[in-house]
């Protein structure tokens, strides 16, 4: 997996995390984004006291990287982080006050009634499982998510389906609908259930599809659940300059002839 890096200076560095790699902690031995960022700058850090040295400077602290938003390890798409603590905290702020603004593309199975819509509900996530669900608003602990979304094109692919002795085969069309999502409310798999709530779940998204739906993304060559953060604007922390950045979704779910190429 190569994360790809989009810009980066003293005070920040935006990236594209790959589908399939965790944000940060994925466990003994096995790579995350956030160590493999803290490698780059440290390989950095080195090239620069090298140089250094024959100044007689004495070497730095440990590169500083602060994590400002994550994703989910399946979604590929932009983060930024922060490379000192006056950065780090702007971003937050940013985040915070709703001015950082992330825009998804995602492939969904079946296709929304509504071309476009708001879409707000409240979530609940299992502290043990981790798993999250739609709950009436007055649910202890439940929090407010919204989002809105636009469809933007449809395609159809063949299902499968058993036939009386159990064998799998090729059963009837299925729509499936890339759609554009602003978030509004950050929380935790928001868009993952706000959408499978709809009635409408990602491709490809093991938390909230059946075995069915998971065998078309498999025939559809989608290894990783069909989205990905597409678009990311926020103000530089220091210069204050708009700083946006878009890319194209690689995964597999998003090459239908109908799909590709979209920008948000």
């Amino acid at each position: 997996m190569t994360v790809t890096y989009l810009y980066e200076d003293d005070d920040i560095l935006v990236c594209v995390k790959p589908a399939g790699m965790a944000t940060e902690s994925a466990g003994l031995g096995v790579t995350d984004l956030v160590s493999t960022l803290r490698t780059h700058l440290v390989r950095q850090q080195r090239q620069l006291m090298r140089g250094a040295a024959q100044t007689g400077k004495k070497p730095s602290q440990p590169p500083y990287l602060a994590l400002i938003h994550r994703l989910d390890q399946p979604v590929e798409g932009i983060l930024v982080f922060g490379k000192n603590k006056a950065a780090a905290a702007d971003l937050s702020r940013q985040l915070q006050n709703h001015t950082m603004q992330k825009d998804y593309l995602a492939v969904l199975v079946g296709r929304p009634e509504r071309e476009c819509g708001e879409l707000t509900d409240y979530l609940l996530k299992d502290a043990e499982s981790g798993e999250v669900r739609v709950v009436p608003a007055d649910t202890k602990g439940a929090q407010k998510a919204q989002l809105t979304y636009k469809v933007i094109a449809s395609a159809s692919v063949f299902g499968q389906e058993k036939d009386a002795t159990g064998e799998t085969g090729r059963g009837g069309k299925v729509e499936v609908t890339l759609v554009s999502v602003h978030l509004l409310t950050g929380r935790f798999h928001q868009i993952r259930a706000q959408m499978a709530h709809m009635g409408t779940p990602i491709l490809g998204d093991h938390r909230f599809n059946d075995a069915g739906m998971l065998a078309l993304a498999g025939q559809c060559g989608a290894e990783y659940i069909a989205l990905c953060c597409c678009h990311l604007q926020f103000r530089h922390p220091v210069t204050k300059r708009l700083m946006e950045y878009r890319i194209t979704p690689g995964g597999a779910a998003f090459m239908f002839t109908e799909f590709a190429p979209q920008k948000v």
